[in-house]
């Protein structure tokens, strides 16, 4: 299967799909029908996580590398100023973070 640029594995798909759905099981059509209506909410929710680390690790490179944002746009296949924005969402994530981790500190 093949996604923008990106070759994905059928099996992946499938594991995830299990972790995510799983088994219908034996519940009635609406109830899974109102099961599958939660699930896009959380992959969205996931993908947003992927994409906050992804920003987390160009942030990093900026900031512990030392690398320029044009750098890091021709590693990951990004124009400059989209790996800028890419490392300023990573700051915003790191922020949150910090954030959060102090809330469960008290």
């Amino acid at each position: 299967m093949t996604t923008l640029a990106t070759e994905v594995d059928a099996a992946e798909v499938d594991a995830v799909w299990a972790a995510l759905v799983g088994e219908r099981g034996e519940v009635d059509d609406m109830a899974w029908w109102t099961y599958l209506s939660t699930r896009p909410a959380v992959l969205a929710t996931v993908s947003v996580r992927i994409h906050d680390e992804r920003a987390a690790v160009a942030e990093h490179w900026h900031r512990v590398d030392g690398d320029s944002f044009a750098t890091i746009g021709s590693r990951v296949g990004l124009s400059r100023a989209r790996a800028q924005q890419l490392v300023e969402r990573g700051r915003d994530v790191g922020t949150r973070h910090q954030i959060k981790n102090r809330e469960q500190e008290r």
